[in-house]
């Protein structure tokens, strides 16, 4: 008869942190949720075990304390268009240049890499 192995300590420890939950904002906002859902929602953001990772611009601004059209306004940074990937203008570099900037061993390793 196979008997079963000893569960592990790291799952049986109720002193580690709980697993943590993501939404996003988009979800947040668009969801049909129940008015006890939401609650419920921010609850658990509040405990801990839900984080809203990223956040709309609305919701970013409500927590701030400033208006979503200021919040545009600086995530526009000049260019007239918000940057969607948290890049600034002036971190932003072209292929050629990263390429460049490499070194032989990591040019040999993105050429394995690819499929």
């Amino acid at each position: 008869m196979l008997s079963y192995s000893e569960v592990p300590e790291i799952v049986n420890n109720p002193t580690l942190e709980r697993p943590v939950l993501r939404i996003t904002g988009q979800y947040l906002a668009r969801a049909h949720l129940t008015r006890k859902q939401r609650a419920e929602i921010a609850a658990a953001l509040v405990d801990g075990t839900v984080q809203l990772s990223p956040p709309t611009t609305k919701q970013a601004a409500m927590v701030a304390g400033v208006s979503p059209v200021e919040v545009t306004k600086v995530r526009r940074n000049g260019s007239g268009k918000p940057r969607r990937n948290g890049a600034s203008r002036a971190s932003t570099e072209t292929l050629a240049e990263h390429i460049a900037r490499c070194s032989p061993a990591e040019r040999v390793e993105a050429a394995r890499s690819t499929p």
